[in-house]
């Protein structure tokens, strides 16, 4: 089951461009109160939840993950435009640069990437890279995005940044927030980049099918006239019809 969601996970972490700025408190989307249902690779039996807060540290690396399956499908439909934010406690001998969160249905899922701050002295929300919106993610499974009305699973990854314990802080809390003003600029100035490829792309494309098709004359030529008989032949002609 574990292996059903781990999709496309290798190279995430170098999706993007970073947003690490602290975020007010978003709406809670999980709950973490119970242990994990799962985990795998090098956090297998490794993470726990405790009093609501998931530690991270040595000997963890980036290189693994643990998920909760939810009590219920839950509707996150009304969020799809929101940011995903994650609550996170930066921690002295932290180096990991980014922690990464998937969310699934049981078909698709979905993964965001979050930045960490540098450092912090006590709790700090921060949200999704590249202005990153639920409907919007970092990345998708192959088999497709998962569907926000039905969502039943919850995972925090690392960023496989590297094979070395380089993480040292704490995860509190899952939630969406409205977008702030730089996060849909993040989105304007994405979509104009998308467009922009999109015709640039269209003009090569283009350019190639012209390249190959062959050339056409630039005037058509006449068919070559027939030879005149002489006279005496022509009159001859004439009279043997």
């Amino acid at each position: 089951m574990v292996k059903r969601w781990l999709v496309a996970l290798v190279g995430v972490g170098m999706i993007g461009l970073l947003s690490a700025r602290p975020v007010q408190g978003p709406v809670s989307l999980v709950s973490l109160t119970g242990p994990f249902t799962f985990s795998y690779l090098a956090w297998e039996n490794k993470v726990s939840i405790s009093d609501g807060r998931i530690r991270l540290g040595a000997p963890l690396t980036p290189q693994g993950g643990a998920g909760l399956n939810l009590p219920s499908p839950q509707d996150w439909t009304k969020y799809s435009e929101f940011s995903p934010a994650l609550r996170v406690k930066i921690g002295p001998q932290n180096k990991i640069p980014a922690l990464q969160v998937l969310i699934a249905d049981g078909t698709g899922s979905s993964v965001y990437r979050f930045s960490l701050p540098k450092s912090g002295t006590g709790d700090q929300w921060v949200v999704a890279d590249a202005g990153a919106s639920f409907a919007s993610p970092t990345s998708i499974d192959k088999k497709g995005a998962v569907n926000l009305a039905k969502v039943n699973q919850w995972q925090i990854m690392g960023d496989w940044s590297g094979d070395k314990p380089t993480l040292d802080l704490e995860v509190s809390g899952f939630g969406a927030i409205p977008a702030s003003a730089d996060v849909l600029k993040l989105r304007a100035d994405k979509l104009k980049q998308e467009q922009e490829a999109r015709l640039a792309e269209q003009k090569k494309q283009a350019e190639r099918r012209q390249s190959t098709e062959p050339a056409m004359p630039d005037r058509l030529t006449s068919p070559p006239s027939l030879p005149r008989l002489p006279t005496s032949s022509a009159s001859r002609l004439r009279q043997k019809r």
